[in-house]
């Protein structure tokens, strides 16, 4: 990982070794490697110009997860007023996104939701743009028999862009069913507070290789978001074979078949939600066919060697021009 100004270091995530590096130790790292191209994951708009003056004329491939290009005030509330003060900066933001654009030689969204809404904001659109959602690892996350359950689970941060507050209101009307939060965030207060008996809080991290066995305790997977661009935590579930009942915002739907592999909710209304989580739970045989699906949906779309040759078939082009 590239951070300007900063001392080299080594950290380890998910049990890879991550290095953190200045200018001066990105440059060493590009003359003893040598790529024949650079595969830039969620640039930052500050490292921007560091990274052209290093990266000289080695090709790179621009990969948009989401907060990296929807900036600030996509991600909070509507009547919060500090989110209204950062509009003229993300402008700034959104002008130094095009410039980088323009020295790419390729970019990657995780969703053509989030393509649409990156080229929609910089007033461009990339001639050679590709749409490659973050894998999945479809062995670590198994296929487990399907536990028909009204135990929902949620793991997501509990901040306004994940709509929590709409899945904890859906439950109060839900008394027969529980719903478990994993995560934390500032409207851990404010959910709390609304939350009946039948809501249970996690704030502890969990180690990824330890969520397969924790997803499966529940029965299915909720997510109420009000925007996000793809949703992994969403698809590991899914691999796992938790069918989903999710808003039909953001990049949601492409990986969301309604009535294939969960429910979409078309409006962010807590009587819906819960109509639709009572959908989910009538019928076993209809439960089954939806948890099946979703397995199904991760291993053949979303797993590591479906996007492996994707990203491949990328890079593959980039050379060849």
């Amino acid at each position: 990982m590239f951070v300007p100004g900063s001392n080299v270091l080594h950290r380890f995530f998910e049990g890879i070794k991550i290095t953190y590096g200045n200018v001066q130790f990105f440059r060493l790292v590009l003359r003893d490697f040598a790529p024949d191209v650079i595969a830039l994951h969620a640039p930052h708009y500050l490292a921007f110009r560091s990274f052209l003056k290093c990266s000289g004329d080695i090709p790179f491939v621009i990969w948009l997860h989401g907060s990296e290009s929807l900036f600030y005030y996509y991600y909070k509330p509507p009547w919060n007023l500090k989110s209204r003060l950062t509009i003229p900066h993300d402008v700034v933001k959104f002008g130094l996104l095009r410039y980088l654009f323009g020295h790419a030689s390729a970019v990657v969204y995780v969703s053509d939701w989030l393509r649409k809404k990156v080229e929609h904001n910089i007033l461009y659109r990339h001639p050679d743009s590709f749409v490659i959602p973050n894998p999945v690892d479809t062995d670590l996350f198994f296929f487990q028999n399907t536990r028909y359950s009204r135990s929902g689970v949620a793991v997501r941060g509990m901040d306004w862009k994940y709509g929590l507050d709409i899945a904890v209101s859906a439950y109060r009307s839900l008394p027969d069913a529980q719903l478990t939060i994993l995560g934390s965030g500032g409207m851990e207060s404010y959910l709390r507070s609304i939350a009946k008996d039948n809501v249970t809080f996690i704030t502890s991290s969990l180690q990824h290789d330890s969520m397969p066995k924790f997803y499966g305790k529940f029965g299915y997977f909720v997510a109420p978001s009000r925007l996000e661009a793809q949703g992994l935590a969403m698809c590991e579930a899914m691999s796992c074979g938790l069918p989903v009942v999710a808003s039909k915002a953001g990049g949601i739907p492409e990986f969301v078949k309604d009535g294939v592999n969960g429910f979409l909710v078309p409006s962010l209304k807590p009587k819906l939600f819960a109509e639709a989580i009572r959908h989910l739970l009538s019928e076993k045989q209809q439960y089954n066919k939806l948890a099946l699906g979703a397995r199904h949906f991760a291993v053949s779309f979303l797993s590591h060697n479906r996007i492996y040759e994707l990203e491949k078939s990328v890079f593959e082009r980039v050379v060849n021009k």
